[in-house]
């Protein structure tokens, strides 16, 4: 399917080799999320190196024992030519991280509790150094548009995450699912000509220049609207035992303050000592295995052997 498009590399080079790899991507990632999926396809390695950039707490720590990746010019380390997911050759140490307790790093990601947790434009700093073909596309990448590659049709919504642009992020407009669109497959469709089929989004591809979201600079907003918002209309929590541990955690500190402003301090003995507790098993939760162990059995374990 793809090796014909490679006949000519002068006029492979001017496809949207980017945006067809995310198109496969996120459709592989919806079907992965399905109940009973044991598999995915697509350029997995880069939700991989994504991951590993926006959340460090479950990313190895890299040594810097390779510079393979750097050049000097005038004096200053330049990333070389090569792609930005080649800073990760490197050596690693995962004395901190779980290798392959999935259960460790749904705590984990249940357990952020600070604003820094996340890294939201880890690639800030290195944008003056990249190579031009990695930023020549910038005008396209705040552009709510559809990705195409064959049959599949999926939609960028920047809109959705202005804070990866350093933006104010505001409550976006809804967006519609389109199912038929996820129902299309290649089989039965060998000779479908999709420059056909799908011409209307390919007209909005062409034309993604005009869709370009817009907003302010994130230069210390509120976002409280939007957070209020989204704590509407997502799930939050990963697992039940991340929804309780908050919920408990908030219930202590509201009993807190109400004793606090009533003048029953003498109450205030039992909640610190709640919030001990409750500290305790975060950090607990918090010291991810990285020998095999799961997290949520061997804390479970404790617990019924203090009954």
């Amino acid at each position: 399917m793809f090796l014909p498009l490679l006949e000519d590399f002068q006029v492979a080079g001017q496809y949207s080799w980017g945006s067809a790899c995310l198109a496969y991507l996120y459709r592989e990632l919806c079907r992965g999320s399905r109940a009973g999926a044991h598999e995915v396809a697509g350029a997995s390695i880069l939700v991989q190196l994504w991951a590993w950039d926006r959340f460090p707490f479950i990313a190895p720590r890299r040594l810097r024992v390779s510079r393979a990746q750097q050049r000097t010019v005038d004096g200053q380390n330049m990333l070389m030519d090569v792609p930005l997911g080649h800073r990760w050759l490197d050596a690693f140490s995962i004395s901190q991280n779980a290798t392959h307790v999935v259960s460790a790093y749904r705590d984990a990601l249940d357990s952020q509790r600070h604003e820094d947790d996340v890294v939201r434009q880890p690639y800030k700093e290195l944008m003056g150094s990249l190579p031009e073909y990695c930023t020549n596309g910038q005008g396209s990448w705040l552009s709510t548009c559809p990705l195409i590659c064959f049959h599949i049709v999926e939609w960028h919504r920047p809109e959705r995450v202005m804070r990866q642009f350093g933006m104010v992020q505001v409550v976006p407009p809804n967006c519609a699912y389109d199912a038929q669109l996820h129902r299309i497959e290649l089989r039965g469709h060998h000779h479908e000509n999709w420059v056909t089929f799908h011409a209307s989004y390919i007209n909005m591809w062409e034309n993604r220049g005009d869709t370009i979201v817009t907003e302010a600079l994130n230069e210390g907003h509120d976002h409280q609207d939007y957070m209020t918002w989204y704590r509407s209309i997502t799930r939050r929590f990963i697992g039940h035992d991340g929804a309780l541990r908050d919920y408990s955690r908030n219930l202590v500190h509201q009993l807190r303050r109400v004793f606090i402003e009533d003048g029953y301090e003498q109450g205030l003995a039992g909640l610190e000592e709640g919030i001990k507790i409750l500290d305790e098993d975060e950090r607990q939760r918090s010291n991810l295995s990285h020998d095999g162990i799961d997290v949520q059995q061997d804390i479970d374990e404790d617990n019924e052997s203090r009954r």
